[in-house]
């Protein structure tokens, strides 16, 4: 999957022409973040004119995209998702609070409808990217799974999965083992028939430590069978 900024993007221009109308900024992804301040510095926006305003990001991954930029995020949930960013602000944001929400064309509605259940917060959301599905092009992914059954695929997100769908012509998914990042992703892989693990918390680390917990579990059955 590759991330680009939309080339014209007019609406997203003119919020910058009036950043100072919002509270607080909730970013989605470090794409997100990455995007937005590119087009801050394109648009020769100094970030002092972020002083004062509050920062949400969906998780670590994204916190850290701000901090590299000098800036710590004010809330980030403990699960690493839309709707628990969404329920989290929607608890946390003063009255009449006007959030910024710069995320991707086709974002998750799910932390627009945890935040409609604020009817006094005014919410704008913001394409700032695309995502495109890119076919591997030494990779054949039916010929990789049927030469070893035992292969892991891991899944970083739910559009991962559904890129993976989408381009592994022939696979039987049922026979596929995913290792998941969170609970949105296990749910998209699990719609397509696949087994999967989840990894404790939303995050590349908890995620890298599932692999090899799996790993390891894999090679000490294939140790055991061979003795016997």
């Amino acid at each position: 999957i590759s991330t680009s900024p939309i080339a014209e993007n007019p609406a997203l221009d003119e919020v910058m022409e009036h950043l100072d109308e919002y509270t607080w900024l909730a970013f989605t992804s470090p794409a997100g973040v990455r995007i937005f301040f590119d087009r801050m510095r394109d648009k020769g926006q100094d970030i002092r004119i972020l002083a004062g305003k509050k920062l949400a990001a969906i998780g670590s991954g994204t916190a850290r995209e701000c901090k590299a930029r000098g800036l710590f995020p004010d809330l980030v949930p403990k699960v690493y998702d839309g709707a628990m960013l969404g329920r989290l602000l929607a608890e946390t944001c003063e009255e009449h609070a006007a959030i910024l929400l710069p995320r991707a064309a086709k974002g998750s509605p799910e932390i627009l409808e945890e935040l409609s259940k604020r009817s006094d917060l005014t919410v704008k959301d913001l394409p700032g990217y695309e995502t495109h599905y890119e076919k591997p092009v030494i990779l054949d992914i039916k010929e990789e799974l049927e030469k070893d059954p035992d292969t892991l695929v891991i899944f970083t997100s739910a559009s991962t999965v559904r890129g993976f769908a989408a381009v592994a012509s022939g696979v039987d998914f049922s026979g596929v083992q995913a290792l998941c990042i969170g609970e949105k992703t296990r749910a998209q892989a699990e719609a397509l028939g696949m087994k999967t693990v989840t990894s404790e918390e939303a995050s590349i680390e908890s995620l890298v430590e599932l692999t090899r917990r799996v790993h390891r579990s894999r090679s000490t059955e294939m140790s055991e069978e061979n003795e016997e």
